[in-house]
């Protein structure tokens, strides 16, 4: 243009290049304006659904952690994450980094010391008050970091492996082009060389999967399934088998009936039990808790205190020692029957147990009906095997497993794994970290107070567990979107660069057809995926 224009042999192309330059840059805002919707979504609130206790005029109040502010005082029990900066109110504390820096060992902390975000208490229940507002960026990363992270996407695979030969490919049928168009009519070779490489877009490729998936993660935090990458969907498609957890997650920690058996407790060893039980957020510890009134405001001040994950609790309170937990961890003999049990020692003498009646979330025959049509179905418990015959009707006998420590859960899941088979394990979070870590997709099911666990790929908020089998579904039909999507931005570059290579269309008609492969890519996904979770995921 400029050559045509200062050799007057020309009216030159300016008007043409401004227009290939304005489509070119509108292609490119739309697809910033994609990825930043997607990443607007990606704030703590669509990933954590965390709650805290927090005191309220003396009363322990359950809020969620966008409602905490500067000054709020919050307990925290064993093994719970410290959600903001805070200043250490009780009288010591133990905090473990290890989500931070990696390091396993804990450190020891006395009244007003500063603790940061990230941390997990350790021992017994500690009061905090917040000193700055929730980072949710920070609790993001946590999530997010490497140590936690599993295998890549097959499909960004994919399309890293295609980004890398589309280039090398396009400039190969460039260059064919260019020789067979200085045969025919060699006026015609830029036009034809341009068009090729401005029409040949791999944009509605790349925004295929994160658009289609992104929308299913966003569906799915309205139904109380907070996933964690895109990812999550994919593999959701993928699983053929289905572990489920029994106390907390297929049963109900908020209906649980508890009574005290074989023996009695006097008022000062219930308020000694009670204060040691909340400590833990077990669901059996805090049935316990929940079981023994406050009649007092004594608050007390517990030694020594450790819980085995899966197993009990111990701890010295006003120079007694108690241990409550199973049988094993007890060392009493114990008879099964259709119960969950919490036996009490104090001071190394038996006095009896804690018979805990627990029911099976609304909705769970249902839900189990709905799965075994489709894929394996196991349980892995920690308690004794007292539900065997309740279970029995809902899953395989030699599916069920009792008594399993968290190290044996989570060998149990690279034995299925081994067999190339993708699993889902459904836990509560609490002592089943290492097999939800392993498992291909791990669910972590909440009900108030959500322990923090990066081990999971999602958090699902528990009154809609009932949902499982619907977001298996969504998540498969999601899959589906992304390949017609693949189908889709293929056949545009096929149509498109036979269309350059025979001159039939311009390079300002070009630039106009690049960026609107990505819009009906994009609204092709967009559309599909809420169609879908209106056909799956409506109640």
């Amino acid at each position: 243009s400029t050559y045509e224009i200062f050799s007057d042999t020309g009216a030159g192309y300016f008007d043409s290049l401004s227009g290939l330059v304005f489509f070119l840059i509108i292609g490119k805002w739309y697809q910033s304006k994609i990825y930043d919707s997607l990443t607007f979504d990606r704030d703590y609130q669509s990933y954590f659904p965390i709650a805290v206790n927090k005191m309220n005029n003396g009363l322990e109040v359950t809020t969620q952690l966008k409602d905490l502010k500067k000054g709020d005082e919050i307990i925290l029990r064993n093994q719970e994450l410290i959600p903001a900066d805070a200043k250490l109110l009780s009288t010591s504390a133990n905090i473990d980094y290890s989500f931070v820096t990696g390091e396993a060992d804990t450190i020891s902390k006395v009244t007003d010391d500063y603790l940061y975000a990230g941390g997990r208490q350790v021992g017994g229940t500690i009061h905090v008050q917040v000193e700055k507002n929730v980072n949710q960026s920070y609790l993001t990363s946590l999530w997010n970091q490497d140590a936690f992270s599993k295998e890549q996407s097959s499909y960004k695979t994919i399309i890293d492996v295609v980004s890398k030969y589309f280039t090398i490919a396009i400039l190969s049928i460039s260059a064919v082009a260019s020789i067979v168009w200085y045969a025919i009519d060699p006026s015609q070779i830029f036009n034809v060389v341009s068009a090729i490489l401005i029409i040949a877009c791999p944009c509605a490729l790349a925004l295929t999967v994160p658009f289609t998936l992104g929308n299913a993660v966003r569906e799915l935090g309205k139904k109380g399934l907070y996933a964690k990458s895109v990812d999550t969907i994919e593999k959701l498609s993928k699983v053929n088998h289905v572990v489920f957890d029994k106390t907390g997650t297929i049963t109900n920690a908020k209906e649980l009936k508890t009574s005290f058996m074989e023996g009695a407790l006097t008022t000062e060893e219930q308020q000694l039990v009670k204060a040691l039980t909340q400590n833990s957020a077990h669901p059996l510890s805090q049935a316990v808790s929940n079981s023994i009134k406050n009649s007092t405001s004594e608050k007390h001040n517990i030694l020594e205190f450790n819980e085995t994950l899966g197993k009990g609790i111990s701890g010295k309170i006003a120079g007694k020692r108690l241990e409550l937990g199973s049988d094993d961890f007890i060392q009493v003999d114990a008879k099964d029957d259709a119960y969950s049990k919490v036996y009490v020692k104090i001071d190394g003498n038996y006095k009896g147990y804690f018979q805990v009646e627990n029911e099976l979330r609304t909705g769970f025959k249902a839900l189990i009906n709905s799965l075994k049509k489709q894929y394996q179905l196991h349980l892995i418990s920690g308690d004794g095997a007292k539900d065997s015959n309740r279970l029995k009707q809902y899953f395989q006998e030699k599916f069920l497993h009792f008594k399993q420590s968290p190290l044996q859960k989570l060998e149990y899941i690279k034995a299925l794994q081994k067999k190339d088979n993708t699993v889902l394990m459904v836990g509560d979070g609490l002592n089943d970290a290492g097999a939800l870590k392993q498992s291909n997709v791990g669910i972590a099911l909440s009900d108030n107070v959500h322990a923090f666990s990066p081990a999971c790929d999602a958090i699902f908020s528990a009154n809609q567990f009932a949902l499982l089998p619907k977001v298996l579904k969504f998540a498969k039909g999601n899959m589906t979107v992304v390949k017609i999507g693949f189908a889709l931005s293929f056949m545009y570059n096929i149509v498109g660069i036979s269309l350059a290579l025979g001159n039939y269309i311009s390079p300002l008609v070009s630039a106009i057809l690049m960026p609107l492969s990505s819009v009906t890519v994009v609204l092709f996904s967009n559309l599909s995926s809420n169609f879908l979770a209106k056909k799956h995921l409506s109640t």
